[in-house]
């Protein structure tokens, strides 16, 4: 009996985890853009701070949707912690003045895409699409 419990428990918490996966990378700004040249792929870039109130929001809500999980796979996918000091010479690099901001670079590190503030899934998948569809 205390097998069968001890396989059902391993299984769901392996079905937790396998249902909230990360579409983030661990990788650097400087990384992302490597990876990025040589894989061809767009950059996408989530500055935030765990004392934002929307950022958090888009955690939980927006960023588990696994339509926007899916399609974040086609970017090289990261977070920029504005509290960090690296995170902070980014942001400031980047002009950012409040967050959460979403910004998609090319390939060369051009921006394509800016958007400030809280995102539904459906207004992330419309910013998504409008860069892909170029």
């Amino acid at each position: 009996m205390k097998k069968t419990i001890l396989l059902i428990l391993i299984f769901l918490n392996t079905f937790i985890f396998a249902v909230d996966k990360t579409v983030f990378t661990g990788l650097n700004l400087a990384e992302a853009q490597t990876i990025s040249k040589m894989k061809g792929k767009l950059i996408f870039i989530k500055f935030h701070a765990d004392w934002c109130h929307n950022c958090v929001k888009m955690d939980q809500t927006t960023f588990k949707n696994s339509e926007i999980q899916t399609t974040l796979e086609a970017f090289i996918a990261i977070k920029i912690d504005v509290d960090d000091p690296i995170g902070r010479k980014t942001a400031q690099d980047f002009n950012i003045s409040a967050i959460p901001v979403v910004i998609l670079l090319d390939e060369s590190g051009k921006e394509i895409s800016r958007t400030l503030g809280y995102q539904s899934s459906n207004q992330l998948m419309i910013q998504m699409s409008k860069v892909n569809e170029k």
